[in-house]
């Protein structure tokens, strides 16, 4: 049996069910064998403002953005181990104007709709 990069592990399709916030959405994932799981999702490597509080404004405008940016097509995640609010902890791309698999962490920083955050949890 071939060698399998372990980066290639836990790679998914997943279409959205709705999204939470800025940072958290709730997903069907297809595992394969046509089984589908539905999981909420934290997008790792960001995070957006929350939608209380003085940032409620922020939130409420990066819940958009995601909202938009995960309505346009089809997604694809890597998932890791749950955080402790038992979302999976993922990296997520999705389809750009050109076709292209761009990571949704990367846009939402790039458009100031979140902040980088280090993987393993603590803003750098």
């Amino acid at each position: 049996m071939p060698d399998v990069p372990e980066s290639d592990l836990y790679r998914y399709k997943a279409e959205v069910v709705r999204v939470v916030d800025g940072d958290t959405f709730e997903a069907r994932i297809d595992v394969g064998f046509r089984i589908k799981v539905e999981s909420s999702v934290r997008i790792l490597g960001m995070n957006a403002s929350e939608r209380k509080g003085a940032t409620k404004a922020a939130g409420e405008v990066a819940k958009d953005a995601l909202t938009r940016l995960l309505a346009a097509g089809p997604i694809r995640v890597r998932t890791e181990k749950p955080d402790s609010f038992g979302r999976a902890l993922a990296e997520v791309w999705f389809r750009n104007g050109l076709g292209e698999w761009e990571s949704v962490a990367q846009y939402m920083i790039r458009h100031g709709y979140a902040v980088p955050m280090a993987k393993k949890g603590g803003a750098k």
